[in-house]
């Protein structure tokens, strides 16, 4: 948040350095704050829900090494397991590997495109604001191209058509009503380049969507799986968790003898903690599929915005912090642990 303040602030800060400028320039700085505030929310999303991702890769990796340990336990008919189950001995077993699975590695590489993309925004638009400033056009050309690369790098994971740059078409009439200003003329033809990526970008999101929440949901329970089963061979226990929820209160958790631990080897405890965490990594799932839709409700906002710079419309930029903001909170759901602490 801070960071993204700060960028924010420096981009508005340049606007009024430049003195007097024509409406169109203004409205180029305008969208240029816009574009360096989304670019830079998008790309701390993406960055940390894809190390989410790759974490959850791991551990699945753990899962399976320690489910070969899992003791065998003969229950009645009729009769649930017990909730804590006491290491044993290792089985003598191999550890089932990981075997490759085409859907988690296109999953991955979109997420990684994902990512590279959001970088590239980032670049371009920071080139878009030196372009309103001093027009600095062969800059945000070249940031275009790295837009349009990283966009059909994550297109032909969904197999999707490369898009190419300048797809898109001036407004009739438009061209020549800017002719006597080379300024705003490059940047209306930047607007039209980028515009176009974005669409791009989001035709990919939409196709990418439904097997990345699929696959991602799948990792999220894998991730549950894992602290579920080390918490039932007592490897856990909950005072951590306690100590958390009693900071709203001003409460925390005094070091305690083992016989006071919150652990799986109390039956009732054991079974509290677990609806807990089933209803948390609930949660998570959840967080998947509006990690996609808060990616297309901030792209479309900048396909709006460009498009209401290249009418000559008038554009607001208030409700963008809102968006940021929500996919901000989301990813935090599904980025590495480390990251929530």
């Amino acid at each position: 948040m801070k960071t993204r303040v700060l960028i924010v602030g420096l981009s508005i800060g340049a606007l009024a350095v430049s003195g007097c400028v024509s409406p169109k320039i203004a409205a180029a700085q305008k969208l240029g704050v816009a574009g360096v505030e989304a670019s830079a929310g998008l790309l701390t999303s993406a960055t940390s829900v894809e190390s989410g991702f790759q974490e959850s890769l791991r551990q699945d990796r753990f899962l399976r090494a320690l489910q070969t340990q899992t003791p065998f336990v003969r229950l009645a008919p009729g009769q649930t397991p017990p909730c804590y189950i006491p290491p044993g001995p290792p089985v003598i077993t191999a550890v089932p590997a990981s075997s490759p699975d085409p859907a988690v590695d296109r999953v991955a590489a979109s997420l990684r495109a994902r990512t590279n993309l959001a970088r590239s925004l980032v670049q371009t638009y920071a080139s878009w604001n030196s372009l309103a400033d001093y027009d600095a056009y062969g800059q945000v050309q070249a940031g275009v191209d790295g837009v349009v690369s990283a966009a059909n790098t994550l297109r032909a994971q969904w197999n999707l058509q490369p898009i190419s740059k300048g797809a898109g078409a001036i407004a009739s009439g438009l061209a020549g009503a800017w002719a006597s200003d080379h300024q705003a003329e490059r940047l209306l033809s930047s607007s039209r380049d980028i515009s176009a990526a974005l669409k791009g970008y989001r035709e990919a999101l939409a196709v990418g969507a439904g097997p990345t929440v699929s696959v991602m949901s799948n990792q999220v329970g894998q991730r549950y799986d894992l602290t579920v089963a080390l918490w039932r061979r007592g490897y856990l226990d909950a005072n951590t968790l306690v100590a958390n929820l009693g900071l709203a209160g001003e409460l925390t958790v005094l070091p305690a003898s083992p016989d006071l631990r919150f652990n799986a080897a109390d039956e009732g405890t054991c079974r509290t903690i677990q609806t807990y965490l089933d209803t948390e990594k609930l949660q998570r799932i959840d967080a998947a599929a509006s990690d996609y839709q808060s990616q297309i409700d901030v792209v479309d906002a900048l396909i709006g915005l460009h498009d209401r710079f290249e009418k000559g419309d008038g554009m607001s930029i208030a409700h963008m912090d809102a968006l940021i903001d929500r996919l901000t909170a989301i990813a935090t759901l599904l980025g590495p642990e480390e990251a929530e602490e």
